[in-house]
């Protein structure tokens, strides 16, 4: 990707992409759940039960994602 600057030079700014292969089989199945419960939110017009029951799959997502995560980096992304 090139960016121009004010004085018109070019810059090359790589994106990288940290999360190819950084999530597994695990992760993969709590974020299908997460996304169940937010339209099943979504279809009982956001009642307390639901949006309850979204949350707490989302918490429950996002913590094996960071759990993943730190693991992950603690091995060298292998």
């Amino acid at each position: 990707m090139i960016h121009k600057t004010a004085a018109g030079e070019s810059t090359w700014k790589v994106k990288r992409d940290f999360r190819k292969g950084q999530f597994d089989q695990e992760c993969e199945q709590v974020t299908v759940e997460k996304n169940r419960k937010y339209q099943c939110m979504l279809q009982r017009k956001f009642t307390g039960a639901a949006r309850e029951e979204y949350c707490d799959v989302r918490r429950k997502e996002k913590r094996i994602h960071k759990k993943i995560k730190i693991m992950k980096n603690l091995n060298g992304y292998k």
